[in-house]
């Protein structure tokens, strides 16, 4: 672990300056899964690495980070880098400590599985604020990393309990978060890539079973090729079909979790994974009469959600509630969500 302390900020009256307290953690482990994941230090430095975020710190004020910071739903703070490569996504403790446990055997399954999906982790830290909680963060690769318009996000976890965005928000929203029960039809890679695509996936999630983790999903982005053809025929004033100017914020302009928004403009390193067909990470569909062409941006998201006393209470209090679709629960022990998430995901590829 790595500390810095931060010269204290302009003191309010009657009230003493304190310092501000940075720490890096595992920054050798974590130096190693930016090498895996082919993040050269040079342009990492430069985008998001300890020193920029201490930069924006000791320029002015404390809001040169929090203006750049749009909230979740699910209370988590994101932050891009400038290049749209990389986002800041704030923890909780919980997730902290859960991170921290896991990390080594992170590691491990990052070097084991070259081509994994779960999400890329590429730096953690705690900012300690004066008079305030410690918040703490990670970067990670965004997921959405490419200058093509998403056009529909979808956000995945096997279950169906409560698993929809409504009907009327995606009528307001078409690009707002999709979640199972508004997946009306399997994404289509063709058999050898969604062969490929399943037999990954099974390895990440024995994984995440292995470690009690649960209330993950499968981040989906869909562009649509022909639609970004039409507007670019109709002229620079035109708008995308589903009636939003491109550079618009998404939905109630609220990402929820895994809802990268604004969709970042620059495109990424490529990727490692075979199935992959462009450098921004993107997945053309096949050929398929009567659908039109699509592109499929794919990762797994929030996997820092551990087994714990206080989830077996709610999972048997949400269960009690809704007897009649115990089923389709989201919060149940992890080795039931992941026999759950790897049998719906079958239905997901095809």
């Amino acid at each position: 672990v790595y500390k810095f302390t931060l010269p204290p900020q302009p003191a309010r009256r009657g009230v003493a300056p304190r310092p501000v307290r940075f720490k890096d953690y595992a920054p050798l482990v974590f130096r190693r899964l930016r090498s895996l994941f082919g993040v050269a230090e040079e342009d990492y430095a430069l985008a998001l690495g300890p020193e920029q975020i201490l930069g924006h710190l000791l320029v002015g004020t404390l809001g040169s980070l929090s203006e750049h910071f749009s909230e979740g739903k699910s209370g988590a703070f994101f932050y891009f880098s400038t290049d749209g490569l990389y986002l800041i996504k704030t923890i909780h403790k919980r997730e902290a400590s859960s991170l921290r446990n896991l990390l080594g055997s992170y590691l491990a399954q990052v070097q084991a599985q070259p081509d994994t999906l779960l999400p890329r982790y590429l730096g953690f830290h705690r900012i300690t604020l004066p008079g305030q909680s410690d918040l703490y963060f990670v970067v990670m690769s965004n997921v959405f990393a490419t200058e093509r318009t998403i056009h529909h996000r979808y956000d995945l976890k096997g279950s169906s309990l409560g698993r929809t965005a409504g009907k009327a928000k995606l009528e307001a929203h078409p690009d707002a978060v999709r979640k199972d029960l508004d997946l009306r039809r399997p994404f289509h890679v063709g058999p050898s890539r969604s062969k490929a695509i399943l037999k990954q996936l099974a390895a990440d999630v024995d994984f995440l079973r292995s470690h009690d983790l649960l209330d993950y999903s499968l981040l989906v982005g869909v562009h649509f090729p022909g639609r970004d053809a039409e507007r670019e025929s109709a002229g620079p004033e035109a708008v995308d079909r589903e009636g939003r100017d491109p550079g618009t914020p998404s939905g109630d302009g609220q990402p929820a979790p895994g809802e990268w928004s604004p969709t970042p403009r620059m495109l990424p390193r490529p990727e490692p994974h075979r199935w992959i067909d462009s450098a921004d990470g993107g997945i053309n569909s096949a050929p398929c009469d009567g659908r039109e062409p699509e592109v499929y941006f794919v990762g797994i998201i929030d996997i820092l959600t551990t087994w714990s006393p206080t989830k077996s209470v709610e999972s048997m209090a949400k269960q009690a509630l809704h007897p009649l679709h115990s089923s389709g629960v989201s919060c149940v022990p992890p080795s039931k969500y992941a026999a759950r998430f790897e049998r719906e995901m079958h239905k997901w590829l095809e």
